[in-house]
């Protein structure tokens, strides 16, 4: 319920032109739940970082997800198949976690 709500209001973002931070829009790609949405601008920094460390492909994957697209629209942009999209975007999400949990951050 809380990805279609956050579908749908992306959706009307680009619809009326508004502009969205970068960093609240990662908050809202590694919180699975409302409390986790509290992130700092610290964690928020290391998000930005760790997403170096990947290839291209995958950067380019997850700032699209964090944009607000579908997985769809993501596969059609890159080339690769819908559920390739979903796969590296699950696996780089959980990786982001791990590490930002190593590092006690969340």
């Amino acid at each position: 319920m809380f990805s279609i709500a956050r579908n749908l209001w992306l959706q009307q973002l680009r619809e009326d032109k508004h502009t969205v931070e970068y960093n609240d829009l990662l908050k809202l790609y590694v919180s699975d739940s409302i409390e986790e949405r509290l992130i700092t601008s610290e964690t928020s920094e290391k998000i930005k970082k760790l997403l170096l460390e990947k290839d291209e492909r995958t950067q380019r994957i997850v700032n699209l997800r964090i944009a607000g697209y579908s997985f769809t629209e993501i596969a059609q942009e890159m080339n690769i198949s819908e559920s390739a999209a979903r796969v590296i975007n699950y696996r780089t999400k959980k990786w982001i976690k791990v590490n930002l949990e190593k590092e006690g951050l969340i």
